[in-house]
């Protein structure tokens, strides 16, 4: 067995993922998941037409992500980046969960971020940040300068 390892760059990864962006290829690469399958079993078990199958087939060959041996007149499939169907297995089955912070959580963290505190930024007389030119003449009468 010979194993190829190519650094990829991110033209490379948006090509993959694009070709991956399609069900049927994902269905495909599943079902190898368990071993080499030929195109017959393949089309049986996703219930597409063998045509549709093949069309797909040919173009995760054409991406090197399986390859395929022949077995008299059957060609068999199987994964040629075993790790690739390891990353995709690894995606959650319910999705992925939708954060929501609130506007003064964001500025905490872009504050964290640049290295503020909180007593580093100057603020009005209701504890509002000072902003644009406000802000500046706080630091010239505070003695802050940046």
């Amino acid at each position: 067995m010979i194993m190829e390892h190519t650094p990829l760059t991110f033209r490379d990864h948006a090509s993959l993922l694009r070709l991956l962006g399609h069900p049927v290829r994902l269905a495909i690469i599943q079902r190898l998941v368990t071993g080499p399958r030929c195109v017959t079993d393949i089309q049986e078990l996703l219930e597409k037409p063998q045509a549709n199958v093949s069309q797909h087939l040919m173009a995760l060959r054409a991406h090197r992500i399986v390859d395929y041996y022949e077995d008299g007149k059957l060609r068999c499939y199987y994964l040629a980046r075993p790790g690739l169907a390891k990353l995709l297995a690894g995606l959650p089955a319910d999705g992925y969960a939708v954060v929501r912070p609130s506007p003064e959580q964001v500025r905490r963290a872009a504050r964290r971020l640049r290295g503020e505190t909180a007593a580093e930024i100057p603020r009005n007389g209701r504890g509002r940040q000072l902003r644009g030119r406000p802000r500046r003449l706080a630091e010239l009468t505070t003695g802050q300068n940046r």
